[in-house]
């Protein structure tokens, strides 16, 4: 007994073991000027070098495709000393492609991948924080390795300037700061309403008092501005696998599953040595589950899964082999197995030992 229960425990410690993290992403940050003065717009860059054989999702997904791939997301931190112009664009070359396990087109990057976004600096000391989530896949093979990087921006130099002047009339009231106005705007007017110089004394002690509800609204409606910014929470490991358990404890609920579960467990019980063969008998069930899903995925590669799953054809048979047990279970015919399979089965079981529960 105790060479058995060391030879499974060996077999299942490669399952155990934390493997080598793979990174096949290496990403940089760049800017288009180091030296700006408060007020200008700023292209940030991001690039990411890839591993060979590796390829990676644009920032701009396929809308026909539901549950795609993972596309390239960049979050923002919201903050005071800087404002967002536009979108994101991929600045490399996005090549489109099919991918049967998606069932649509894909646009994917190589080698490296070059992304830029426009900024204004609205602040001497800018704190830009950006988190990018992302995927990486082989292309042969279809392997996919998740990622999650937080990047900062550095090399800016910002000078105490004028911001650009626009055409917008000064802010007289708070009123007008509920007019809809384009995020791009917003922050360059309030700028440029705000470094107004007075142009006497008299002016000056007018001026400030007349921009201090101003200034107020301004900063509220930059933050106002700040949180509506689109944000991708980050997916948990964990919470996928305790989800996953949990869906496995309620397909214990279903009737295949649910009347066996006593006799299964009086099994164990009412004999010597019941619980570490339970044990046993539990992880025989999912290496062997993990060995033929490994094996079937290694030989067909990840769309065989989505195939399996989707097509017509397998469900179909699927659907075939469970209405004709239905019929049999309903008492129209009964499905005999060959009495040398069976009693080949039966034996085998009934010799106990690690033999006999694996084939339970």
């Amino acid at each position: 007994m105790k060479k058995s229960l060391t030879l499974w425990v060996l077999l299942l410690l490669p399952l155990l073991s934390q493997g080598q993290i793979i990174k096949p992403a290496n990403w940089t940050t760049s800017v288009s000027k180091s030296k700006v003065q408060i007020g200008d717009v700023v292209t940030l860059n991001f690039e990411v070098n890839l591993k060979d054989g590796y390829h990676i999702y644009s920032s701009e997904a396929n809308p026909k495709i539901q549950d795609g791939p993972l596309p390239t997301v960049f979050t923002f931190a919201p903050n005071k000393t800087y404002e967002l112009i536009g979108k994101l664009k991929p600045t490399s070359k996005v090549e489109t492609k099919f991918e049967e396990v998606w069932g649509g087109d894909t646009y994917t990057m190589h080698s490296s991948a070059r992304f830029a976004q426009q900024v204004r600096i609205l602040a001497l000391a800018p704190q830009i924080k950006v988190n990018v989530n992302y995927q990486t896949c082989t292309d042969v093979g279809g392997v996919c390795i998740p990622g999650d990087e937080d990047l900062e921006i550095a090399g800016l130099t910002v000078r105490d300037g004028t911001a650009p002047t626009t055409s917008t009339a000064t802010l007289t009231s708070s009123a007008s700061l509920t007019k809809p106005v384009s995020t791009s705007t917003t922050a360059a007017s309030m700028v440029a309403a705000t470094s107004t110089e007075p142009t006497s004394e008299n002016d000056d002690v007018a001026a400030t008092d007349s921009l201090a509800p101003v200034k107020s609204d301004i900063a509220d409606s930059l933050t106002a501005l700040e949180g509506t910014q689109d944000q991708q929470a980050d997916g948990s490991m964990w919470g996928f696998i305790l989800t996953a358990f949990l869906s496995g404890l309620v397909a214990l609920l279903t009737p295949c599953v649910f009347p066996i579960i006593p006799m299964t467990v009086s099994f164990f019980t009412n004999q010597k040595g019941g619980a570490w063969k339970a044990l046993l008998y539990g992880a025989s069930i999912i290496a062997i589950y993990v060995l033929i899903g490994t094996i079937v995925s290694r030989i067909n590669g990840p769309a065989f899964a989505n195939f399996v799953s989707t097509h017509w054809l397998p469900n179909v048979l699927f659907f075939a082999v469970f209405f004709v047990f239905g019929l049999s279970f309903l008492g129209l015919f009964e499905i005999v197995l060959p009495s040398s399979l069976v009693n080949k089965a039966d034996a085998q079981s009934e010799r106990g030992g690690v033999l006999g529960i694996l084939f339970m």
